[in-house]
């Protein structure tokens, strides 16, 4: 019996131990922040969205190859934060994340906060793996 017991006790605890590495991120709906995403013909970005987990918020999407894409792509995603009284408070340059299991690749941007409500979050590709500021267009 004692056995069997401690069997259950090491069980339970090895359950906990791997559940509690486990982070689950959950989509935030209707945040009241409008996300524009900009793409060209190198690159189309599909399914924007703030997701939080225990580590924060973060802003993720895929990018698709457009019309003149490459695959896989490469660059980077510029991401500009304008609060309602139309001040960019947050400007972030990402790198893409490649994903060989599909024709595309994603980007994933922490940040401290999710923006206020009425902020406007443009979000745009590149093709190129410069950087360059299109915070003020």
């Amino acid at each position: 019996m004692i056995a069997k017991n401690v069997q259950i006790t090491l069980l339970l605890a090895a359950i906990l131990l791997t559940s509690a590495c486990v982070n689950v991120s959950t989509l935030v709906h209707d945040s009241g922040v409008r996300i524009e995403p900009i793409s060209n013909e190198s690159g189309r970005i599909r399914s924007p969205g703030f997701w939080t987990d225990r580590d924060g918020i973060s802003l993720r999407g895929d990018v698709l190859p457009g019309s003149a894409g490459q695959s896989p792509l490469v660059g980077h995603i510029d991401i500009a934060i304008t609060v309602p009284d139309g001040s960019n408070t947050v400007c972030a340059v990402t790198p893409l994340i490649t994903d060989r299991r599909y024709d595309g690749s994603r980007f994933s941007q922490r940040f401290a906060s999710l923006p206020p409500r009425g902020s406007r979050v443009r979000v745009w590709y590149h093709s190129e793996k410069a950087s360059h500021d299109d915070c003020a267009a």
